[in-house]
């Protein structure tokens, strides 16, 4: 696997990636990440034996069930602790600022818009996938009710993984750069195409949101608009694009690590650094199954 060398957008944030295939000890990662401002660390031995689940939660502040749906992910996520990972994307009307009403933030980002299109188009909110199985009994694809999700996870989290992942990273609060690393093993020997997508998500912010009054977190009681709701897991951005980059061609063999390293530069202000996480997941490109999902908080 050669390195792939990305070229550098030019944007409000300024992102850098880049990624190579290694053996031990680490070679230096060179390309696109700024190591200047992002040297490249030392990944301890990976320990982990288990396959990962990301959930993805279409969601939006006017959509009335999408509390409950968010209670059920937080309760799977409390109850199996980081085998489950959970992205929120707000999207569609339901996201939509309202102006002159209390509905005025604007969750939405382009990558949330474009997976909704591309994988749940028409399909009403809230709506959920997990690792973009299709052998869900669901009306789509792809596509599951919340009703149905905690059923269908479960089925999912005793499979053995073929690949491991883990992230690294840091932040400087005087320039707001974010530093993050993932690296990309291989367990087993692989033998199609495999992209990796980073992804930002910020925790516990306290916005408006409507509410149907029943079936979510008990601490909202019966109301119906909630000044105070706790907003998880929310895209801020898919840092290295919608559908990341293709960094297995054709095949890898087991034991083989890919490093991706990656800076965002000027990370926007209104994101509170102490509950932003970054999201590494790795999927088959000939199916969009995800084949391994982590998630680090963003170290101080």
């Amino acid at each position: 696997m050669k390195m792939k060398n990305l070229i550098l957008i030019a944007i409000t944030i300024i992102t850098f990636t880049s990624c190579d295939k290694i053996t031990e000890p680490y070679e230096e990662v060179t390309g696109g990440v700024d190591t200047n401002l992002c040297p490249e660390p030392t990944f301890p031995v990976n320990t982990n034996t288990k396959r990962n689940v990301l959930i993805e939660d279409f969601t939006g502040h006017t959509c009335t069930f999408c509390p409950v749906a968010a209670y059920i992910i937080d309760t799977m996520k409390q109850n199996r602790g980081s085998q489950i990972v959970a992205i929120g994307m707000h999207v569609e009307n339901f996201a939509e600022p309202l102006s002159g009403s209390k509905f005025t933030t604007d969750f939405r980002t382009t990558s949330g818009t474009d997976l909704k299109n591309d994988f749940a188009p028409g399909i009403g909110l809230p709506t959920l996938m997990a690792n973009r199985i299709d052998t869900f009994s669901s009306p789509k694809k792809f596509n599951i009710s919340y009703y149905y999700i905690s059923a269908n996870v479960s089925t999912l989290l005793n499979a053995v993984p073929d690949v491991n992942l883990q992230i690294i990273t840091s932040f400087d609060a005087s320039n707001r750069t974010l530093c993050a690393y993932v690296e990309t093993e291989a367990l087993n020997n692989l033998t199609e195409d495999y992209s990796l997508v980073i992804a930002l998500t910020e925790d516990s912010i306290i916005d408006w949101q409507k509410y149907s009054g029943s079936g979510g977190d008990p601490v909202y009681g019966s109301q119906t608009e909630i000044e105070k709701y706790n907003h998880s897991h929310v895209l801020r951005k898919n840092i290295n694009g919608t559908y990341g980059k293709t960094i297995i061609t054709g095949n890898a063999t087991a034991g083989e690590k890919i490093i991706t390293g990656t800076t965002l530069k000027n990370v926007n202000s209104s994101w509170d650094e102490h509950h932003l996480y970054v999201v590494a997941y790795l999927y088959k490109n000939s199916t969009n199954e995800i084949v391994q999902v982590t998630e680090q908080h963003v170290s101080l």
